[in-house]
């Protein structure tokens, strides 16, 4: 575990230390390099306040980085939420199917069907509906003895 929480730290480290970074230039460097040409065509007054212009740009640009940024995170985090919920279900709906209560295993069969349903509507085909059906149409006879459906 400590080898994890080392890498988590050092990741954590060169991240501070880039933003600092890209602080910096964007900040300090940047407006500089970008309202040196023409040199001596601007007075003091017009070289500092196209200087603040271009920070503001470039704050703003940061921001807008920023702001992608973390709406493709929430975008993939949503999207791995959903996936973990539709395991979920599934993995509850296939352990009630042994279960000895008829309307337990009802419940877990319409359980499989709309996890189908949804992986349906994603795209993904519907790969629980033949088993289902299968489930459901077995007839009472071809089960082995034990609980009664």
């Amino acid at each position: 575990m400590p080898n994890v929480l080392t890498r988590v730290w050092l990741l954590t480290l060169v991240a501070v230390f880039a933003s600092v970074g890209v602080g910096l230039v964007v900040l300090w460097g940047l407006p500089e390099l970008l309202t040196q040409h023409p040199p001596g065509s601007l007075t003091q007054a017009e070289r500092l306040k196209a200087e603040s212009d271009v920070r503001t740009a470039l704050v703003a640009f940061l921001i807008a980085v920023g702001g992608a940024g973390t709406l493709a995170f929430t975008g993939r985090t949503y999207v791995l939420n959903r996936r973990g919920q539709q395991i979920d279900r599934y993995s509850t709906a296939v352990g009630q199917l042994d279960n000895e209560n008829v309307p337990v295993r009802i419940g877990a069969v319409h359980a499989l069907g709309r996890v189908g349903a949804a992986r349906g509507r994603a795209g993904h085909g519907d790969p629980g509906a033949g088993g289902i059906r299968s489930f459901e149409l077995v007839p009472d006879d071809a089960l082995p003895p034990g609980p009664t459906r």
